[in-house]
């Protein structure tokens, strides 16, 4: 399958998008045995994070679409792991374990220099991100030693703050309860609220334009239109991993790169006038970040001369020591790890649909 596109505005783009192959549910009245997300890993009596299961339901669909614009991203860094671990959740466990091993992979080998490498976390509730754990964390921890503070969740949540980026995510045919086997979500980037809103007020009447769908405009945005997912208890899930490879640009249309990832959910916890945690979680080849380490370095560090100097000296091998789990499932767990888990999260508030516009008010990169 050759990989569809998939752009992401600052680190943090929500798209939901099919739900697996395997899924058999339609509406309320067709409710069958559920085979997917959820139940991908066995039962287990360890405290595991995992995607709920959908429940039937017999509330009637809303006419009204629910819209809602990004105000705060999350990437993760390694306070929010070891100060609050029990609240930790950004991430989900993919490999159905809690990595027993001080956070060692599970269904394969650490490469070549990463094998008795202490750095390797056992993140709370079996949760899988080696971007945050592997490479994040030893960005912030230099540039700590150096007097720097790197804070890519600010950094990059100013620009949603402020209006000059958004991301909206839509959802549609939704019975407006905690329980909805059956609804549909779009997703657009925007580049901003509309001109003649102002500051966003965050109250639920602010107005966001989206990118036109003109020919050579798709390097700057994404949309993704009725999308199949399902809320069960209160959480909205869109499992994307059938879809297959995603080329997924990684950043703003100002300041970004490109890279491959698969197994793609979206997950997070929908209200009528919120979304919450709204977590990308995806594997990445480790080998699509190679051919980008310059362009990644600058984006990482969120411009930061300090921090962009260091992962340019160590990304390379960062991203091998950083991959945990394989490409391709079912392979024998003593073959090396050729993929790297992430996850970054979004916080939205509910909002409007503006008119379109075709560049956001962000300065061109990194100045």
């Amino acid at each position: 399958m050759a990989p569809s596109t998939l752009h992401a505005a600052p680190l943090a783009i929500a798209a939901a998008l099919a739900l697996s192959g395997c899924e058999l549910i339609t509406r309320a009245d067709e409710f069958a045995v559920y085979e997917g997300l959820c139940n991908a890993c066995p039962k287990s009596s360890l405290d595991l994070r995992h995607a709920p299961c959908p429940n039937d339901s017999s509330a009637p669909d809303s006419s009204e679409q629910y819209v809602f614009a990004a105000r705060r991203l999350q990437f993760g860094k390694p306070a929010d792991w070891e100060d609050s671990p029990k609240s930790f959740a950004l991430g989900y466990d993919m490999d159905c374990s809690d990595r027993p091993n001080e956070g060692r992979p599970v269904l394969c080998r650490p490469r070549a220099g990463a094998e008795d490498d202490s750095g390797w976390h056992q993140l709370p509730h079996g949760i899988d991100n080696s971007l945050s754990s592997r490479i994040l964390a030893p960005l912030y921890e230099t540039a700590a030693m150096f007097g720097r503070d790197i804070d890519l969740d600010a950094t990059y949540s100013a620009d949603q703050e402020a209006g000059r980026l958004g991301t909206l995510v839509a959802v549609s045919d939704w019975n407006a309860t905690d329980d909805d086997p059956s609804v549909t979500v779009s997703v657009y980037s925007s580049p901003g609220v509309s001109a003649e809103n102002g500051p966003p007020r965050w109250d639920g009447t602010d107005e966001w334009d989206r990118y036109s769908d003109v020919p050579g405009n798709d390097s700057k945005f994404f949309k993704v239109e009725n999308a199949q997912g399902y809320v069960a208890d209160g959480v909205l899930v869109v499992d994307h991993r059938a879809r297959g490879d995603i080329s997924y640009r990684f950043g703003s249309p100002e300041n970004s790169f490109r890279i491959i990832v698969r197994e793609v959910s979206f997950i997070g916890r929908l209200s009528t006038e919120r979304l919450d945690n709204f977590n990308m979680i995806a594997v990445a080849p480790f080998t699509s970040m190679f051919e980008v380490v310059p362009e990644a370095a600058k984006v990482l560090s969120a411009c930061d001369p300090a921090g962009e100097l260091f992962l340019k000296d160590q990304l390379s091998d960062l991203l091998v020591g950083a991959a945990d789990m394989p490409t391709e499932r079912g392979r024998p767990e003593t073959e090396a790890c050729d993929g790297i888990t992430f996850a970054w999260a979004q916080d939205s508030v509910r909002a409007r649909f503006g008119g379109f516009k075709e560049e956001s008010d962000l300065p061109p990169g990194c100045l």
